[in-house]
């Protein structure tokens, strides 16, 4: 599934907090996601090598909120300390 599609339907669960909706993004993700699609999102989001780089903070943000809702992250804690290890000092 295009990622757009993905973050467009983790918005609209996030935003209803409607049930119907996190069931339909399961089986969404279910059926067009492969194990390897969310094991390499995984992955990028473990290595040291994603980071912000010369990006934009709302594009490092935008893409960075991307791979969170496509790892299926929970732990805001880790989320929060994913997003600031990789961000960088000087804006």
């Amino acid at each position: 599934m295009p990622s757009s599609l993905n973050t467009l339907l983790a918005s609209v669960l996030f935003i209803s907090g409607c049930p119907q909706y996190s069931s339909l993004l399961t089986r969404i993700r279910e059926y067009f996601f492969s194990v390897n699609v969310v094991a390499e999102v995984v992955n990028k989001l473990e290595e040291t090598t994603y980071y912000q780089e010369s990006h934009a903070v709302k594009e490092y943000l935008d893409e960075f909120q991307t791979l969170i809702l496509e790892a299926s992250y929970t732990n805001l804690y880790m989320i929060v300390v994913k997003f600031h290890y990789f961000l960088r000092i000087a804006i």
